[in-house]
């Protein structure tokens, strides 16, 4: 069994000074299964960290609040 204590672990979490839960998720729709998986997660560790239910979708729309999910041919990374 997993304990967690009584409501969220962090109160506020705020991504470049704006309040987490004003984003959205965008992802490629060419994303593969490892990409979604990867959406899938930041969206439940989100939720257990501080209640942000993130909504999450296929396509990049350049949002001024959006994290977004895209592969790169950067090779440093």
């Amino acid at each position: 069994d997993t304990v967690y204590h009584e409501g969220y672990r962090i109160d506020r979490l705020t991504f470049a000074g704006r309040d987490i839960s004003e984003y959205a998720i965008e992802y490629p729709a060419a994303a593969g299964r490892g990409m979604r998986f990867a959406v899938s997660e930041l969206q439940s560790k989100l939720k257990e960290a501080c209640g942000a239910e993130l909504s999450a979708s296929e396509g990049i729309t350049k949002k001024a609040r959006a994290i977004e999910f895209r592969h790169s041919t950067d090779a440093e990374l």
